[in-house]
C-alpha cells in the first residue's frame, strides 16, 4: 500500500485525502502540538464481539483503565468510525478526532515518524504498520476485564 501511495503525485494524493475525508492539516497540528500517543477506540458497543453485547459504560471504565497509563495532554483519542460514545463528556482533558477516515493514512501520509505510540485493545489498524513503530495493545487485559 505504501509503494502505490508513493507512486502517486501530489495531485492524486490530495484527491484520495479529499475523498476519505483526511483532517491532515488538524493532525500535523496536533503532532506538532507535542500530542503525539494515539488511542484508537473501538466499536464494541455496536458491533458485539463473540455474541457479547458490551455497553458503552463498560467501554468507558475500559478507557479510562487504559489511559490513565499516559499523560492526557499527549493523547489523541481517535474515534473508529461505528463508534457513538460522547468522548468530550468522559475524557475532557484529551483530544479527540472524531474524523471518520482511515488510519492507515497516517501511515502513507508519513505522520507516524512523528507518534510516539498507539494505544488500542486490538484495533486492525495497528498490523499493518512498520515494525519500528510503537505499539500497546490491550487485547489481553480486554479479555480479562469482559470475563469480570
Amino acid at each position: 500500500m505504501k509503494k502505490l501511495w508513493d507512486q502517486k503525485n501530489v495531485s492524486e494524493k490530495n484527491i484520495l485525502l479529499d475523498i476519505f475525508s483526511v483532517p491532515d492539516s488538524k493532525l500535523f497540528k496536533l503532532l506538532e502540538q507535542n500530542k503525539n500517543q494515539i488511542f484508537l477506540t473501538q466499536a464494541f458497543q455496536t458491533n458485539p464481539v463473540g455474541g457479547l453485547k458490551i455497553t458503552q459504560e463498560k467501554m468507558i471504565i475500559f478507557y479510562k483503565k487504559i489511559l490513565k497509563n499516559y499523560d492526557s495532554s499527549r493523547v489523541i483519542i481517535k474515534v473508529h468510525p461505528r463508534d457513538d460514545i460522547d468522548y468530550e463528556k468522559y475524557f475532557p482533558n484529551y483530544s479527540i478526532c472524531y474524523d471518520r477516515f482511515p488510519f492507515e493514512f497516517l501511515y502513507l501520509m508519513n505522520m507516524l515518524d512523528k507518534v510516539d505510540k498507539l494505544i488500542s485493545i486490538n484495533s486492525t489498524a495497528a498490523y499493518g504498520l512498520p515494525e519500528n513503530c510503537k505499539i500497546d495493545l490491550y487485547e489481553q487485559e480486554w479479555k480479562e476485564f469482559i470475563r469480570n
